[in-house]
């Protein structure tokens, strides 16, 4: 098996990384991917190098800064990372032109890096559905789009996406991009201890139940025009525990009796 993260990501493998708002899935994804982009260890783990195409398809006015945090956490420069992100809206429903310009795109990176594309990285899945219903068949159809792009590309591809609302646990949309993952990661923010955690909830070839906790590291990156510090923050492994999602709140007469049996044991 060619796991170029080490019992992680596999060549050409569909994965899918999601979480809850402001829980660090991108953070812990953009780290991941500037991993693979400069060959570094993870998470005392061996990397493969190789070229990394970012799709940016949301939070674009941040994803420069990030970068610019995690190469200067690690004391990297720009040109130890293979890594080309590109902030551009996708269509990749309707007709082969978005899928085809994918393709493309990976090709011109990988010769102007001079290496091969190991990861291609979607941000995110909703963004990329093009205003289609991620609950029916149009799912399905995202799903036959990025095997076409993993195919030709030879890649692994990586998709960012939401929880379901109801707070029942899983992906949001039809099970059909469930049913093609390789590999599926839920990552989940402890609030009270600002402690995340990612964790390897599915996966076919290798290992699952893996859990990578992390916090978020804020990094100065220098002054704006009115003088006040410009900021981004990169993903720090820790031996927290595995932070767990809180349970769906209740309010109103359910409060009460919660409060009332409470007090009472």
């Amino acid at each position: 098996l060619d796991d170029f993260v080490e019992g992680l990501l596999l060549a050409t493998c569909l994965a899918l990384v999601y979480g809850a708002p402001k829980c660090g899935k991108t953070f812990w994804t953009l780290n991941l991917a500037l991993h693979v982009a400069t060959g570094r260890r993870w998470c005392g783990r061996d990397v493969d190098r190789g070229a990394v195409l970012y799709l940016a398809l949301e939070g674009t006015a941040g994803i420069r800064n990030r970068v610019s945090a995690w190469l200067k956490h690690h004391d990297a420069s720009a040109e130890d990372a293979a890594l080309a992100v590109v902030p551009v809206s996708l269509d990749l429903l309707h007709g082969d032109g978005d899928i085809r310009a994918v393709i493309d795109a990976a090709r011109d990176v990988r010769a102007h890096f001079g290496l091969p594309v190991r990861l291609i990285v979607l941000d995110t899945v909703s963004r990329a559905l093009a205003g289609g219903d991620e609950n029916g068949p149009d799912m399905g159809l995202l799903v036959r789009s990025l095997d076409r792009i993993r195919d030709e590309t030879g890649a692994a591809v990586l998709a960012i996406h939401h929880p379901r609302k109801d707070g029942t646990g899983g992906e949001r949309g039809h099970g059909a991009l469930r049913g093609a993952l390789d590999i599926r990661i839920e990552v989940t923010r402890d609030d009270d201890t600002g402690t995340s955690s990612a964790k390897v909830i599915e996966a076919r070839e290798l290992e699952f139940g893996a859990v990578f906790p992390f916090t978020l590291e804020s990094v100065e990156l220098g002054m704006n025009k009115r003088g006040k510090p410009i900021t981004s923050c990169v993903p720090v492994p820790t031996d927290a525990v595995e932070a767990r999602p809180r349970g769906p709140r209740i309010s109103g007469a359910a409060e009460i009796a919660r409060t009332a049996l409470v007090n009472i044991l």
